[in-house]
């Protein structure tokens, strides 16, 4: 799915269509349309087709609608039952998923742009209903130049996507100066370089999973202007990027053609994205807006280039021409895929992200204890025979990484670029440990658990099967976390504490020594739970939800089942029971094989 500055969008026998101008007071589905009272407050609907006939199924507006202009339906995208609509002149502070949709301190103050937002709604039985307002990770409130007076707020929300559970929202005006996947996001030094952010829904429960930026950021390249999705696979259009390369990966660096902009192809692995080209036209031109939209089906892209100048027509033509002003074009690009650029494709390739140009089906076994796995020759494998480390059979051991002596990787696990995996630590089959990530001596991690870039796992810490744990959180001393469980980016675990089966801990969250989660319990972002404090399990009826922005003091127990508003500041006990599990057994450690 794509999407640029139209602002209608189909899948299967559903349309979504944006109006940003609409002026109706009303909140989330089927409100009062005739109210006019909230200028540009904007709306978006949803036309269903049955047979041949179509007919209006849904008027959405935001949740938090008001008089400042926020632009709903500027962009909008539907997968199936999914529709996003973006917002990009929504005006709060918040940032993450379901934070407080009532501050509006992020407005624009001089110019039109204002930090953004954007609105996921769900279809259930015909019904439709909002599922989540989605902010970015790093909100901030607009920079207002004097001279000239251009006031820089992010526009998140100018364009989104959605496939299946990922969405992907653009953000053409913010400001840090990072680049790749997860850099630094307060750095506000590049103003209108621009991002795009990636959710991911689990269980019907969303949270960011990526923060994507140019691989040659530079301050007014407007990245995030256009944003397209296809499963693994998105595509961000740059609409003020400025460098003469032409064709696939050309020379990003150079700046001496203004605006002729680009586009950037990003592929998600076991959970993580990374950069995969550097898309310009192949007769780039000074202002010709290549990737003022983009759209991806599969691994076809195509972007479009609104000023381009040539006078060809048809296919294939040479654009040489440049006597037809602002004609413009478009161009089909086929994305190839060779991740470890060994000249095998990523599609037969048996260790696509090692290089193994002759696919051997192992190039460092060493006493038969390493099996078939794929070891990169930079990585660093240490032990021997008898105590050395035991690597399973398909296991890939990226660039950089190191599995120290008597550490074992199960079957088919991933340890990724400079990945550290300390003696004695378990990694089980299946397992994905993000580039940078460290695991210490003595933690055992179950199957299938995926593990963030830059994640800690201190000494004996034991990880469930299947628990996923986001970018730079830190999991400490002889914590305990249940199966199934999801930690979002930035959560800090401390010593003791236990996570229950299947609980879900937003972004920015510390759980403090010895606290205490129950099994399918919802920890919103940027949560604090004090020490030996205890937040109850989800019952059959009710699921145990602490709302963003909040403090669980020490000792305080809240029990099975209830909900804590966002904002609040709990020092005494709520409900009856609090039913979180004590320490779950540890799995089995990998067998390695």
């Amino acid at each position: 799915m794509t999407n640029s500055a139209p602002q209608s969008r189909f899948s299967g026998d559903t349309v979504v269509v944006g109006s940003q101008q609409e002026d109706s007071c009303a909140t989330g589905v089927n409100g009062i349309e005739n109210d006019n009272a909230c200028s540009l407050a904007g709306a978006a609907y949803v036309f269903q087709r049955t047979g041949v006939v179509w007919a209006q199924q849904a008027y959405l507006k935001a949740s938090n609608t008001d008089n400042d202009n926020d632009e709903f339906g500027v962009s909008v995208a539907i997968s199936g039952d999914t529709v996003v609509v973006g917002a990009n002149r929504e005006a709060s502070c918040a940032t993450g998923v379901d934070g407080d949709q009532t501050d509006n301190g992020c407005i624009g103050i001089s110019g039109p742009q204002s930090a953004g937002a954007a609105y996921v709604f769900q279809r259930t039985a015909g019904a439709w209903a909002q599922q989540a307002y989605l902010k970015a990770s790093n909100t901030a409130v607009p920079i207002d130049i004097e001279d000239p007076p251009y006031d820089f707020g992010a526009s998140f929300g100018l364009s989104v996507a959605v496939s299946g559970d990922t969405v992907v929202v653009g953000a053409q005006n913010e400001n840090s100066c990072a680049t790749g996947a997860g850099g630094d996001e307060a750095d506000e030094a590049c103003l209108n370089a621009g991002a795009a952010y990636v959710f991911l829904r689990t269980g019907g429960v969303w949270a960011q999973q990526a923060y994507l930026k140019a691989s040659n950021t530079d301050a007014g390249d407007a990245f995030g202007w256009s944003v397209a999705i296809s499963g693994d696979m998105v595509v961000v259009g740059a609409r003020s990027e400025d460098s003469c390369a032409t064709g696939v990966d050309g020379n990003e660096t150079s700046n001496g053609c203004g605006h002729s902009s680009a586009a950037y192809v990003y592929l998600r692995t076991a959970g993580f994205w990374v950069q995969r080209a550097y898309l310009k036209a192949s007769n780039t031109g000074n202002a010709d807006i290549f990737g003022y939209s983009v759209a991806i089906s599969g691994d076809t892209v195509v972007v479009g280039a609104q000023y381009e100048d040539s006078c060809d027509t048809g296919v294939g033509g040479n654009g040489a021409s440049n006597s037809c002003s602002r004609a413009g074009a478009a161009y089909v690009f086929t994305i190839v895929l060779d991740q470890d650029s060994d000249g095998v494709l990523d599609q037969v390739d048996n260790c696509p992200t090692v290089p193994n140009p002759g696919q051997e089906q192992s190039g460092n076994n060493v006493g038969g204890l390493f099996g078939d796995a794929c070891v990169d020759p930079s990585a660093v494998v240490e032990g021997d025979v008898g105590p050395g480390a035991v690597i399973g059979n398909g296991a890939i051991i990226e660039a950089g990484a190191t599995v120290f002596e008597n550490a074992t990787v199960g079957a088919n696990a991933t340890i990724g670029a400079g990945a550290k995996i300390e003696a004695g630590a378990d990694i089980g089959d299946n397992a994905v440990i993000g580039p940078g990530a460290t695991v210490e001596g003595g933690a055992v991690l179950g199957d299938d658990v995926v593990l963030g870039p830059a994640a800690t796992i201190k000494e004996g810490v034991i990880i469930g099967d299947g628990t996923e744990i986001g970018v730079n959180s830190t999991t400490e001393d002889d914590a305990i976390v249940g199966e199934g469980a999801i930690i979002g980016a930035n959560v800090m675990v401390k010593t003791g504490a236990e996570i229950g089966p299947g609980a879900m801990i937003g972004d920015v969250s510390v759980i403090e020594d010895g606290a205490r989660i129950g099994a399918g319990a919802v920890i919103e972002n940027n949560v604090l739970v004090k020490e030996n404090a205890c937040v109850g399990s989800s019952t059959e009826s009710d699921t145990t939800t602490v709302g963003a922005n909040s403090t669980i003091q020490e000792d305080v127990e809240i029990g099975d089942g209830e909900s804590i508003p966002p904002g609040s500041d709990i020092s005494s006990d709520v409900g009856e029971t609090c039913n979180a599990p004590d320490a779950p057994p540890p799995p089995p450690p990998p067998s390695g094989g």
